[in-house]
């Protein structure tokens, strides 16, 4: 899928045939949906492990279900059928740093 996704991104930017966003989570709403079965459905044990670093491990989860919903968005564009949430996975190099997307 990552080759395939590779080359309709290639398509879509040089036809300029896409739409660009992204997403802000309201951390109290969040917080009210936010529950043992989301968070096991939505995230992957990296990132559970990533969040869980953090004092307000909250913010960590909702920072990360926002990269997560864009990336959905985005790439919903190109495949019409669903993509589980859990498989899209954002990881980071190091504590804080920059979010990187990972495909199946």
């Amino acid at each position: 899928m990552k080759d395939n996704l590779e080359e309709k991104l290639i398509q879509l930017i040089s036809n300029q045939d896409f739409a660009l966003g992204n997403d802000v989570v309201f951390l109290p709403d969040f917080k009210l949906s936010f529950n043992p079965l989301f968070k096991q459905k939505v995230y992957s044990e990296t990132e559970m492990a990533y969040c869980e670093l953090f004092k307000d491990s909250m913010l960590r989860y909702a920072s990360t279900w926002a990269a997560k919903e864009a990336v959905y968005k985005a790439v919903k564009q190109l495949y019409p059928q669903a993509l589980p949430f859990k498989k899209i996975e954002i990881v980071r190099e190091k504590i804080a740093g920059k979010p990187q997307v990972v495909l199946p």
